[in-house]
């Protein structure tokens, strides 16, 4: 029978077998460049504090980097005791594609690290099981989660209650969270037409309104194109020659339905559509916002707010958004 020293030792020895595990087999590929890009929330943990309580760097490329840099600055965040992170996806949200759908990184001594996952953006979460790390790197397939239905948006990484627990780092240190297999989110804008000033003054104003979360100042007014589909009505056209040149012409009159199309993009680059059918009653804009019917959108990949699915083992680039 071993006694309670023994099993200690090899307690530790299996812990430490299984972060060099990680770290010879799950290394970050060169070509990945698509990391999490907003901070949900951050509850530290008892026996942490700075430079190592800076959720920020949980953000971004992982550096591999235990210990702080010559400016003091740490390249990690500690959880601390009992300690937690939730780290979003906005501007691309991780899929299940082949192999890998994402990975973990912690750094610094083997700790205990409890994954969940949502796709909800953290109302309900799914457990994809724990993580060790001396630079260890723990990879997650989403096809192993049916839970999920192959999407995830939102990471919660939650101290284990083992490994290091002394100040000033205590608790699972985290690097980042790398994503090889995404699709872009691209929200889901209304467009209506500010009837009053348009058939008054003859300038037309376009009112652009953001899913709720966003701020049309977040808008780079550059990037908006506004497009009007006016349908013709067929029951209305004939051949005549109008201008008097013996050149005949097919004159239509426009059905009182129009559509109003958007797209554009937001200051940090995340892109948006929208299309709205507004009715027209005697040659003017009924002046009545209930009129226009705002469309739910399932084409051209459009759907709640997100579409484009693309899957390149990483071949994407994600900036930082922060919603106001």
């Amino acid at each position: 029978m071993r006694t309670k020293s023994q099993l200690s030792i090899l307690y530790v020895a299996s812990v430490v077998l299984m972060a060099l595990i990680f770290t010879l087999t799950y290394q970050i590929p060169a070509n990945a460049n698509f990391y999490a890009d907003e901070v949900i929330e951050y509850v530290p943990g008892d026996n942490v504090s700075d430079p190592y309580m800076n959720p920020s760097e949980a953000l971004g490329v992982p550096e591999n980097y235990s210990t702080p840099l010559p400016d003091g600055r740490a390249t990690f965040v500690s959880l601390g005791i009992n300690g937690s992170l939730t780290l979003g996806f906005f501007k691309r949200v991780i899929v299940d594609g082949p192999g890998t759908d994402f990975q973990m990184t912690e750094v610094g001594t083997a700790e205990k690290c409890n994954i969940y996952g949502s796709n909800d953006y953290g109302q309900t979460w799914v457990p994809m099981g724990i993580s060790w790390g001396r630079k260890g790197y723990a990879a997650f397939d989403l096809a192993k989660y049916p839970a999920l239905n192959g999407e995830v948006n939102a990471i919660k990484l939650e101290d284990g209650g083992l490994g290091e627990r002394g100040a000033p780092f205590a608790g699972s240190d985290i690097d980042g969270v790398t994503i090889y297999n995404s699709k872009e989110v691209i929200l889901d804008a209304k467009i209506d037409l500010d009837r009053t000033t348009c058939f008054t003054s003859g300038d037309a104003k376009f009112l652009i309104e953001l899913p709720i979360g966003f701020i049309p100042e977040q808008i780079d007014v550059p990037t908006v194109e506004i497009t009007i589909n006016v349908p013709p009505d067929p029951a209305t056209a004939q051949i005549e020659d109008n201008d008097g040149n013996g050149v005949n012409e097919l004159a239509v009159q426009c059905q009182p339905a129009i559509t109003l199309n958007v797209r554009g993009k937001l200051i940090d680059g995340m892109r948006f559509r929208g299309s709205s059918v507004i009715i027209l009653e005697d040659g003017k804009g009924g002046g009545n916002g209930n009129q226009n019917r705002n469309r739910e959108q399932d084409r051209d990949g459009i759907h709640n707010g997100q579409g484009n699915d693309h899957q390149d083992n990483g071949q994407h680039t994600g900036d930082k958004h922060s919603q106001q």
